[in-house]
């Protein structure tokens, strides 16, 4: 297990700390990340169904259906507590001028626990696309922007960094975007 439990830190706090330091190469760009993490603790395991009771607050449950890549969910029991760890990332930045957009580049990793051990994994997905941005209005915080399949879409930019870059941009830029997500998780004994 603490093979594993270094492979999750990697993971998680790897890139956690090694893709801020990436903001400062953004020739015109913002990056905005977001880190959470909650313990919960098990009340109830259905292994017919899959579904776990979890307490996460005083008075407050939720119940989670483990899918079916869960494959140690026998190891769970009454008592045990459930570390979730969630990161996200957002990097935009102005197109090179001549390039040709990025259609979807995506990656995708899974990390699981072996054979036996108690549950515990962690999921990496980063996507990275090139829009055109069409419009930004500076009182909602509203950014309008065009995929490469013609889709037209409206997100409520938040952060005051990306919003400084929006506000930067003429109809038609070419806009470089990453999307990452981490999410880990893992189970340890009561």
């Amino acid at each position: 297990m603490l093979r594993f439990k270094s492979a999750l830190v990697a993971a998680v706090l790897g890139t956690a700390l090694v893709l801020p330091l990436a903001q400062p190469t953004l020739a015109q760009g913002a990056f905005v990340e977001q880190v959470a993490s909650v313990a919960a603790v098990v009340h109830d395991v259905d292994l017919t169904t899959r579904q776990v009771l979890l307490q996460i607050g005083e008075g407050e449950f939720v119940t989670v259906v483990a899918p079916e890549e869960v494959r140690n969910l026998p190891q769970v029991e009454v008592g045990d507590t459930v570390n979730l760890a969630f990161y996200g990332g957002i990097a935009a930045s102005l197109a090179p001028a001549g390039e040709a957009p990025i259609v979807m580049d995506t990656a995708d990793a899974l990390i699981r626990a072996e054979e036996g051990q108690r549950p515990s994994g962690a999921s990496l997905r980063e996507l990275t696309t090139t829009v055109t941005f069409d419009a930004y209005d500076t009182e909602s915080g509203i950014v309008t922007f065009t995929g490469q399949t013609g889709l037209q879409r409206q997100v409520v930019v938040e952060d005051p960094e990306m919003r400084d870059f929006v506000a930067t941009l003429e109809a038609g830029d070419q806009v470089d975007v990453t999307v990452i997500e981490i999410i880990a998780l893992e189970v340890t004994g009561n």
